[in-house]
């Protein structure tokens, strides 16, 4: 099975010759403590003008960047650029290594209109061709988004130990996002066309098409996938990105602490297998994976790895600790858990995961699944500690397969997942409130237990 990153490249960091911390302009919504001036209000993106009035609504200070490829985090003052024109694509550098022509906007005049943002239009000082220039990491010199540091954008990561569905769970949010929209008009979803046949050749075609079980992961990692969620007002992306790490590389704690997208994440999805549970007495299923690592040891992993990591004032602007994240308890495997006749089953075309207050609409559902959950933990005080870290926690219950299925078991019908977008989308919109005012961490409060007669509810 696969733990992946969802990932919001948060855009902040650290450049190597401050020894202060950086005074940048993200806005992320974190908790009060962690935030900082006012928001801008963006423009779509795509045209000079928009970029340059999305530019005016930052108050004239684009965002820190945190690369994505090496998590180095620097100013914005700190990029670099390539030309990517055929001519510039094979130049020999210094060191003997060749590879595409690397500029420095400094020393080649790149910077634009106040000498504050980076002007890609112009062409390359040397081949002479327009539009070949694209920003860089100054560390590790892989190319950037166009408009990098112009669009506050974040990270969310998938969590979940082995056999909790991590590859079936992914393969059903690309079919939601990239096939059924979820997204709607309110996000844009983009990915390259080799990006795109990845998905399609190991999770679209096998699951969808053949009806045939995903492989376990391996231990090792695989290629990043990567898909790009851009927001209609043109100021926030969400730049998804896909790593394969195995549940025995989750459930590892020194294997956690080297996944830096873990650490950078505003967001956490945390994937509850049901079968790695003792049933109750009311239960009809057994635990299948009793014995494996649980949803609570994979977090109190996690929690040791974030607290345990130094604490730098240069990275003061990121989120890295838990107090600074926010976290979806996920149920995964609801056919072995809720009922047919269960609301859960309705039609999930609703738009509702779109609108604004998402998050805090769904209370009630969220309080059915931490019920079902406190009620097979063995010690739920671990968990409601370790969740009580956190900024603010919401549950949900998901089908990937959208029918009763038994692991390893053959596809009988097409596959048909169920609810697995909210979560991803109720993180975006908690990340997303203006609202200053942020709740104490959510618990598995018995605020709401599940009736010992509800026939709904296994």
């Amino acid at each position: 099975m696969m733990s992946h990153s969802i990932e919001e490249s948060l855009r902040f960091a650290r450049h190597p010759i401050h020894s202060e911390p950086l005074r940048g302009n993200f806005r992320g919504k974190l908790p009060p403590s962690q935030r900082s001036g006012r928001d801008g209000q963006g423009t779509g993106p795509g045209t000079r003008e928009a970029l340059s009035r999305r530019y005016s609504d930052l108050g004239g200070n684009p965002f820190n960047i945190l690369c994505t490829h090496c998590y180095h985090f620097f100013p914005y003052r700190g990029l670099r650029a390539l030309c990517t024109s055929v001519e510039c694509a094979d130049v020999k550098r210094t060191t003997g290594h060749r590879g595409p022509r690397r500029l420095d906007p400094d020393y080649e005049g790149l910077w634009g209109r106040r000498k504050q943002l980076l002007d890609l239009s112009q062409p390359c000082p040397y081949c002479e061709e327009p539009e070949r220039l694209v920003p860089a990491c100054p560390e590790c010199w892989e190319e950037l988004d166009a408009d990098i540091g112009q669009v506050e954008d974040r990270m969310i990561a998938i969590l979940g130990a082995r056999q909790a569905g991590k590859s079936h769970y992914l393969a059903a949010l690309f079919q939601k996002l990239l096939h059924d929209k979820v997204g709607g008009d309110t996000w844009r979803v983009e990915t390259k066309p080799r990006m795109r046949q990845i998905i399609r050749r190991d999770f679209l075609r096998p699951l969808f098409r053949d009806q045939k079980e995903l492989p376990a992961t391996q231990v090792g990692s695989q290629e990043s996938l990567r898909l790009v969620l851009t927001h209609k007002s043109g100021n926030r992306r969400v730049v998804l990105r896909f790593e394969d790490h195995s549940g025995e590389a989750i459930a590892d704690r020194e294997r956690l602490a080297e996944a830096h997208f873990l650490r950078h994440a505003s967001g956490v999805i945390l994937l509850a297998d049901p079968l790695a549970f003792e049933p109750t007495a009311k239960g009809a299923r057994r635990a299948w994976h009793h014995g494996e690592p649980t949803c609570l040891d994979i977090l109190e992993n996690y929690r040791r790895v974030l607290q345990a990591a130094p604490r730098r004032r240069q990275d003061a602007e990121l989120p890295l600790r838990p107090e600074q994240k926010y976290l979806a308890v996920v149920v995964t495997k609801a056919d072995l858990v809720l009922n047919r006749q269960h609301t859960f089953w309705a039609s999930d075309d609703s738009e509702d995961h779109l609108t604004s207050g998402y998050w805090q609409s769904r209370n009630e559902d969220s309080e059915l699944a931490a019920a079902w959950l406190r009620k097979r933990l063995e010690d739920p005080e671990i968990f409601e500690d370790a969740v009580d870290l956190f900024a603010e926690t919401s549950y949900f219950f998901s089908s990937s397969f959208g029918y009763a299925h038994k692991p390893s078991a053959a596809i009988r019908k097409p596959v048909t997942p169920m609810r697995v977008h909210e979560a991803l989308f109720a993180l975006l919109d908690r990340m997303g409130d203006g609202d200053e005012t942020v709740a104490r961490p959510g618990k598995l409060r018995p605020s709401r237990a599940i009736p010992e007669d509800d026939d709904d509810v296994l």
